[in-house]
């Protein structure tokens, strides 16, 4: 068997890993929050992430995401003096399916995100 030093080595590289790959995940939400996605699995554009959106949940209609990186977007919320909303999206989210379908596919919220709001979108 094990002996109790090359268990806790394991354990402990074990941990130290998950450490590593818990800061390399905020680090690359960090990144595209301020420089945008990059051509990420969603794609890079506002309008390539809706309808990214839009195929993967069957979704037809969706609110306008801005183009352009999450500091341009508050840019063009201050410019236009509107609020930003923020969504960060991931695939592997509980409620993904919902959130896309029956929130930001509901009639009353997509026309108060398009007329009041800059909305921009980042998946993680």
């Amino acid at each position: 068997g094990d002996s109790p030093g090359t268990m806790a080595y394991g354990l402990f590289s074990r941990i130290a890993l998950g450490i590593k790959q818990i800061g390399f995940s905020v680090l690359s939400l960090v990144y595209t929050f301020f420089f945008g996605t990059g051509g990420g699995a969603l794609g890079s554009s506002g309008a390539a992430f809706r309808r990214a959106l839009q195929t993967s949940y069957g979704t037809p209609a969706l609110p306008e995401f801005h183009d352009g990186s999450f500091s341009q977007a508050v840019t063009k919320a201050r410019q236009d003096l509107k609020l930003l909303v923020v969504y960060l999206h991931s695939e592997h989210a509980r409620h993904s399916q919902s959130v896309c379908s029956d929130v930001l596919a509901n009639e009353v919220i997509r026309t108060v995100l398009d007329e009041n709001f800059i909305l921009w979108g980042g998946d993680v």
